[in-house]
């Protein structure tokens, strides 16, 4: 059984599916190669998150006020 099915068949048992999207391969893969990447970032590099999220803070700071 792959790690899907388990998840899908939690789920399920749950209640938890009632709405169903489907991903195409390249979907998942740019998915998976943004977490590495951020991970990655976040390991080797963690200031830049903070000047991220420092930005980010401040355009909605923008947004918030106009």
């Amino acid at each position: 059984m792959m790690h899907e099915d388990i998840v899908e068949s939690i789920a399920y048992e749950k209640g938890l599916n009632k709405c169903k999207t489907n991903y195409s391969r390249e979907d998942v893969i740019t998915a998976h190669t943004n977490e590495i990447v951020i991970n990655w970032v976040k390991d080797n590099h963690p200031e830049v998150i903070e000047q991220i999220r420092k930005f980010v803070e401040d355009d909605r700071i923008e947004e918030d006020a106009e």
